[in-house]
C-alpha cells in the first residue's frame, strides 16, 4: 500500500507507531526482500497469528505472535538455532517463566528497523552492545534489586582496557557478548557458562591465545580498590603513603618558593596598574565568573565526570540554580558598579586609554610579524595594547548577551506573556554559546596574556596589589608615554613607586 495511505490508517485508528513501513525498508530484512530474496521476513511474517496472514492480534493478547512470550518463536521460525540457544540462556529461562522484564529478540536487535551487527548504528554493533543493549537492563536499579544482580557493570567494563578500546571505536576488542554469550548467556555458576572459572581459560584464549589458566581468572569488572587482596592491599596502601608525603613536600616546597619568588618580584620598583577600587571590581567580577561557569555548565553537562557526583546530593540541582542567580546578580553588580567608576577620574582615564583606534589594528599587524620573525622591533605599546581593549570590549558584548539572555530565561513565565516559545528557545541557545565563547576567551586569552606567557609566569600580580613590577610594564607598555616617578605615598595609576632604602633585595 502507498505510503500516504499507510499514514492516513495510523491516524484513523491511532496507532502509535508511524512509520513502520518506511523504517522496515531501512532494515536488514527490508533490504533483502528489496533484494528478492523472497525467504527474507516481511509484515505477515512477524504479525500473522494461528499460520494465516488474516489473523492479525495486538501485542497484547496472549496468542498474539508478536506478544511479549511469543516473540521469541516468532523470530525462531527463521532463526531456529538462535531460539533454541535462548531458550537455554538465562533470559529464555526468566521469558518461560513469565517475566515480563526478561530480553526478548526485540529488545536488543529492535522491531521494524533492524539493522545488522556491522552497522554503527546497530545497537548490537560490537561498540554498542555495553551502553546500548546491555546496560539499560543490568543498570537498571529495580532490576538489580529484584534479581540480585551486581551493580555498576558498565562503569567497570568502561574503565577496563577492553571497555576504553570499544568507546574508542574498536570493533575487534571483547565486549559484552564476547565473554556472555549472544543468545545462549549462563550465569557463571553453570558449568556450561561462558565465564565459569573452569571456562575462562578457553574463553579468553580466543582472543589471546597461549592465556594462562591463572591468568584467565583476572577480575574484569573490577575497579583498582576491589583488585586490591592480599599482598596487592599491602602495596597499595604504601604507595598512598608514598603519594600523600612525596607530593605533600613537593607541594610545600613549591609553596615557599612561590612565596619567596613573589616577593622578591613585589619587592623592586613597581608601576601601579589599579587602584583598590578596580582591584575590587576584578574580584567580584573573577568570582562570579567562575562560579557562573561551573554552575552553569553543570545543567549541560550533568553526566560528565566533573559534574556527576558534584549535584547528586538531594536539592542539590535546586540549589545549583539558586547558587547561578546569586552569581549573575553579583556579575552584573558589578558591571553597574563599573559603570559608575568611569565617572571618576581614574574610570576616565580608564576609559580614554581603552578606546580603540586604528592605530591597534596596526600594532596587531606588527605583533604578527614580529612573533613571525618578519620584524625585529615590537611594538611600541601604551599604557593598553590591542589585547587588553579587545578582552575589554569582548567582556562589555558578553555582559550584555549574558545579562540578556539571561533575565528572559530567569523570568521565562513573564517573558512567555510577552514573546512567542521560539524566542525562548534561541535566548537559550544565545546563553549557552556566548558562555562557551566567554569561557575559552578566559581560558585562552587572558589567562596566557596574564599567566602563562614566558616573562609574566606565574602572573601578572597587579589583580592582588594593584601593582606589577616597572621591568614587566616596560618590557609590555613601553610606549607609555604617562608613565612618570611618584612618591610612594602618592598612589595615582601609572606612577612608579621605587622601594624604601635598604629594602632592595
Amino acid at each position: 500500500a502507498p505510503l500516504d495511505k499507510i499514514y492516513e490508517v495510523s491516524n484513523k485508528y491511532d496507532i502509535m507507531l508511524k512509520r513502520p513501513v518506511a523504517v522496515y525498508k531501512t532494515s536488514v530484512h527490508g533490504r533483502a526482500t528489496a533484494a528478492g530474496i523472497y525467504v527474507a521476513a516481511t509484515c505477515t511474517d512477524c504479525h500473522s497469528t494461528g499460520g494465516t496472514a488474516h489473523e492479525i492480534l495486538g501485542p497484547g493478547n496472549p496468542r498474539s505472535s508478536i506478544n511479549h512470550f511469543n516473540i521469541p518463536h516468532t523470530c525462531g521460525k527463521c532463526h531456529k538455532g538462535i531460539e533454541q540457544d535462548y531458550w537455554e540462556g538465562i533470559h529464555g529461562k526468566l521469558t518461560a517463566r513469565g517475566e515480563t522484564d526478561s530480553p526478548v529478540c526485540t529488545t536488543c536487535h529492535g522491531e521494524h528497523g533492524i539493522l545488522p551487527v556491522s552497522d554503527p548504528r546497530s545497537n548490537v554493533n560490537p561498540s554498542m552492545v555495553a551502553e546500548a543493549t546491555c546496560a539499560p537492563c543490568h543498570e537498571s536499579a529495580r532490576l538489580n534489586e529484584k534479581y540480585g544482580i551486581p551493580a555498576g557493570r558498565l562503569a567497570s567494563f568502561i574503565d577496563s582496557f577492553h571497555g576504553l578500546k570499544s568507546k574508542a571505536g574498536d570493533q575487534t576488542v571483547a565486549n559484552c557478548a564476547s565473554c556472555h554469550g549472544a543468545h545462549r548467556i549462563l550465569p557463571s555458576r553453570d558449568p556450561e557458562s561462558s565465564i565459569n572459572p573452569n571456562n575462562l581459560q578457553k574463553t579468553c584464549g580466543r582472543c589471546h591465545p597461549g592465556i594462562s589458566a591463572k591468568l584467565a581468572q583476572t577480575p574484569i569488572h573490577s575497579t583498582n580498590t576491589t583488585l586490591r587482596i592480599g599482598a596487592s592491599r599491602i602495596v597499595a596502601h604504601i604507595y598512598i603513603i608514598a603519594i600523600v608525603v612525596i607530593i605533600g613536600l613537593m607541594t610545600l616546597y613549591v609553596v615557599v618558593d612561590l612565596r619567596r619568588r613573589t616577593k622578591d618580584l613585589l619587592s623592586g620598583p613597581q608601576v601601579r596598574r589599579m587602584d583598590a577600587n578596580a582591584i575590587f571590581q576584578h574580584s567580584l567580577l573573577m568570582t562570579s565568573f567562575i562560579v557562573l561557569v561551573i554552575t552553569g555548565f553543570a545543567l549541560r553537562y550533568s553526566e560528565t565526570w566533573f559534574y556527576k557526583d558534584l549535584f547528586v546530593w538531594e536539592g542539590g540541582f535546586r540549589i545549583r540554580g539558586t547558587i547561578h542567580r546569586v552569581a549573575a546578580s553579583v556579575f552584573i553588580f558589578s558591571t553597574i558598579w563599573h559603570l559608575f567608576y568611569l565617572r571618576t577620574a581614574n574610570g576616565r582615564r580608564f576609559w580614554q586609554g581603552m578606546m580603540p583606534s586604528i592605530e591597534d589594528f596596526r600594532q596587531f599587524l606588527h605583533m604578527m610579524q614580529f612573533n613571525l620573525g618578519r620584524r625585529k622591533d615590537k611594538p611600541l605599546f601604551g599604557r593598553f595594547s590591542f589585547v587588553e581593549k579587545a578582552e575589554y570590549w569582548a567582556l562589555a558584548w558578553g555582559t550584555v548577551v549574558m545579562a540578556g539572555t539571561g533575565f528572559f530565561l530567569w523570568f521565562d513565565n513573564l517573558a512567555s506573556r510577552f514573546f512567542p516559545k521560539g524566542v525562548l528557545d534561541i535566548m537559550l541557545v544565545f546563553h549557552f554559546y556566548e558562555a562557551v565563547l566567554a569561557t575559552l576567551a578566559i581560558v585562552v586569552w587572558h589567562m596566557y596574556s596574564t599567566v602563562f606567557r614566558p616573562g609574566i609566569y606565574p602572573g601578572n600580580p597587579s589583580w592582588i596589589t594593584g601593582k606589577m613590577p616597572l621591568e614587566m610594564y616596560l618590557d609590555e607598555h613601553p610606549g607609555d608615554k604617562d608613565l612618570k616617578e611618584a612618591p610612594r605615598e602618592e598612589q595615582p595609576i601609572g606612577v612608579i613607586e621605587r622601594p624604601e632604602s635598604g629594602s632592595e633585595p
